[in-house]
């Protein structure tokens, strides 16, 4: 693995982090399990492993300073702390979480239902789903203390894995059909149809929006 091809996507990683640290907040934990997993199956080189681990570092280190800032000053003094609270701020934000999740995801769970195989065969498709779970558990079980707490600030990660779950399950529903001859109901127009439906609820949204009309 040559440095330079480490020293980008780094350097990358930290400009993000420095920008807006949500996806580094949801992609260094996710994957740490990746690289836990694979340590525990012996599938990937040790060394391999450590330069992956040296890309995160200077991340790292900018969201330690981050945390400092932000959270390392007392209350009485505009500190803030992170707190334990599954499902509050979620369920703020709308009566039924669980419905909620059903209809954001409703496109990958039926083409992860269709073509459960991508999961392995298409490269990425996994830690997709991993730094989605990562985001959805910190948006539901973490939260800002004092008067940003129903903000959701810890919801950014999970809109971020949200687009990246999208883009993912897109290429491996035509990645699993290419090349087919005749394309099934279930595999395939049917995940299509819920992806035509997701767009068009997201043209009607941002047309509620534009308008002052609001989401609801």
């Amino acid at each position: 693995l040559k440095f330079g091809r480490v020293l980008a996507p780094s350097l990358i990683l930290a400009l993000g982090a420095i920008y807006k640290p949500s996806f580094a907040v949801v992609l260094i934990p996710a994957f740490g399990l990746v690289v836990c997993w694979r340590i525990f199956r012996r599938s990937e080189p040790f060394g391999r492993l450590l330069w992956f681990g040296a890309l995160l570092c200077p991340t790292l280190i900018i969201l330690f300073m981050q945390y400092v800032s932000r959270y390392g000053q007392p209350p009485g003094f505009g500190g803030r702390t992170i707190l334990w609270a599954p499902f509050q701020v979620w369920a703020h934000k709308t009566p039924s979480v669980a419905f909620s999740t059903v209809l954001a995801l409703a496109f990958p769970f039926s083409v992860l239902a269709a073509h459960p195989r991508q999961v392995s065969s298409l490269p990425g498709y996994r830690l997709a789903w991993i730094f989605l779970v990562v985001a959805f558990l910190q948006r539901a079980l973490l939260a800002e203390s004092g008067p940003w707490m129903m903000d959701g600030n810890w919801a950014w990660g999970y809109f971020f894995a949200l687009k990246i779950i999208f883009i993912y399950s897109v290429v491996a529903l035509f990645s699993a059909e290419r090349g087919a001859a005749d394309r099934k109901l279930l595999t395939y127009w049917v995940p299509l149809m819920v992806l035509s439906i997701h767009v068009a609820s997201g043209i009607i949204y941002f047309q509620r929006l534009t308008t002052g009309m609001g989401y609801l």
